[in-house]
């Protein structure tokens, strides 16, 4: 596994490169950290960090399949459509609107045993989140969920409609660690936690790294939790993202300003 990682289209002089690569260099020269604007260069990195109002660039460039928001203990997996078809057209009775999702079952299946990997390092459960009440994609998402987790038994998984399982989260009532949803939904759940300064992990397809990304303006405690995922995830290294979570918390890294 490659020891470099490279922040995508961020200023070497910016503090936020500053403080991460203050991060990085309590393991010595063990990490290499560079900025690249060219996404083929960023090919041979074991990870790539982004600031996430770049999230829509860093999807058309590398082309990611799974998104994960990660906050404290719960984190969200939300696979992407594969094809997207929108628009507005003239009808018999004035304007009509359309928004068609294609979800295949082979890339549901494919994010969802990422999701079931994940939870079998944190917390063995999984909470899957779906439309099977209202729509056929959510019928197929439940069904190979289900044929999944068959594989997974030392997981705990439970079945939850959308619209119940938001009243769940407003209601305080969730328990779950890992939600496991599709895109539009993801999101939504998202920003019902309030998470619009939360970390966020992309995995792309066929391809060894992924992308890990927080907002500029979050607190220097959550930009080293997204550079801890990545020690952790990419790297296999808990031990050396459990010390950067503790200079974090002991504020002896100082590159940025608390906001």
């Amino acid at each position: 596994m490659s020891k470099k990682v490279v922040f995508f289209q961020v200023s070497e002089r910016s503090d936020v490169f500053c403080f991460v690569r203050q991060l990085l260099s309590v393991f010595g020269n063990e990490y290499v950290l560079t900025t690249e604007d060219d996404p083929e260069k960023c090919k041979d990195a074991g990870a790539i960090l982004f600031i996430k109002d770049k999230c829509a660039l860093v999807a058309d460039k590398f082309r990611f399949h799974t998104q994960i928001n990660v906050e404290k203990n719960t984190i969200v997996f939300d696979v992407g459509e594969e094809k997207h078809e929108r628009g507005i057209k003239r009808g018999f009775s004035g304007r009509e609107a359309f928004d068609t999702f294609r979800y295949p079952e082979l890339e549901i299946e494919k994010t969802t045993r990422i999701a079931f990997e994940w939870a079998e390092k944190h917390g063995k459960s999984i909470v899957s989140v779906d439309h099977a009440d209202l729509t056929e994609v959510g019928k197929l998402w439940r069904t190979v969920v289900q044929d999944v987790a068959q594989d997974y038994l030392s997981v705990d998984v439970r079945y939850e409609i959308f619209s119940d399982f938001v009243l769940q989260i407003i209601n305080n009532s969730y328990n779950d660690d890992i939600i496991l949803t599709n895109r539009l939904s993801g999101g939504i759940i998202s920003r019902a936690f309030g998470w619009d300064d939360g970390n966020m992990v992309c995995l792309f397809n066929d391809t060894p790294f992924a992308a890990y990304g927080f907002d500029v303006r979050a607190q220097k405690q959550t930009i080293a939790e997204a550079v801890a995922v990545m020690l952790e995830e990419s790297f296999d290294r808990p031990d050396r993202a459990e010390t950067v979570r503790k200079i974090s918390d002991s504020a002896i890294a100082c590159g940025l300003e608390n906001k």
